[in-house]
């Protein structure tokens, strides 16, 4: 490793240490930026490259000792080529496609299903016109799966009183972890929601609230349990794999 690289990293050991000062007191304070995540990262690593180095002064050089500095170094490397995605972009290309698909003729319903996860003012107008021109209420609530905004929510009370079926407004709960998402599992239960929809709802939620549910209902039924934890369903791999566990 070239040694204004080992550099970098030396003087950056200094400024990301997490506890012991002021800045350090600081940092707890507020996330980390993608840039200080990347730094961490790539000290860690060049930690390791430089225990290797030490070792070999003493023991003596290794074929598997260099393989391993080359595997670092390659590792600290794609750190610092990886993109960071553009998920905003990333929705507004899926909006616009099936916006396009929608006008070409494609099923209502597939696009409904399609809108899994994005829950952007363009996909919430999109939902509503989907319902207007007739889309199945049950396919459209489903497609908020991983949505857990204040529209989304009183979208959902909506589709409620509108028709739409109680067990797949809980099945499009996956992924969504908020309060407001919780009292609404609450109130599935205690109006007759089958159970097995309400536990796939807890798809990707791992918040102790989540737990305490999983305990409170499904605690006699492990097979519930196992189901409330259940990536398995296409659309929730899509929410939970790909747009990751809700924050």
């Amino acid at each position: 490793m070239p040694e204004s690289f080992e550099k970098h990293f030396a003087q950056k050991k200094e400024t990301l240490r997490p506890f012991g000062n002021a800045q350090g007191k600081q940092a707890q304070g507020k996330e980390k930026s993608p840039e200080e995540i990347k730094e961490e990262k790539g000290l860690k690593l060049a930690e390791e490259i430089k225990e290797i180095k030490q070792k070999m002064g003493k023991e003596g050089k290794t074929v598997e000792g260099y393989e391993k500095i080359i595997e670092l170094t390659q590792k600290i490397k794609e750190i610092y080529e990886e993109k960071e995605r553009n998920y905003e972009t990333e929705v507004k290309t899926i909006v616009a496609n099936l916006e396009k698909a929608l006008a070409e003729g494609a099923s209502k319903d597939d696009v409904a299903r399609s809108l899994a996860g994005v829950g952007t003012k363009e996909a919430m107008e999109l939902r509503e016109r989907l319902i207007k021109e007739g889309a199945d209420k049950d396919y459209v609530v489903r497609s908020l799966a991983g949505v857990g905004t204040k529209e989304s929510m009183a979208f959902r009370e909506r589709l409620i009183k509108e028709g739409a079926s109680k067990d797949y407004v809980a099945w499009g709960l996956a992924g969504v972890g908020t309060e407001q998402a919780m009292e609404l599992r609450e109130r599935l239960i205690k109006e007759g929601t089958y159970k097995d929809y309400v536990a796939r709802s807890l798809a990707g939620v791992n918040t102790k609230e989540a737990e305490e549910f999983r305990r409170k209902h499904f605690g006699d039924n492990s097979n519930l349990i196992a189901r409330s934890y259940s990536t398995d369903w296409t659309i929730y791999d899509g929410v939970i794999c790909c747009y990751g566990y809700e924050k």
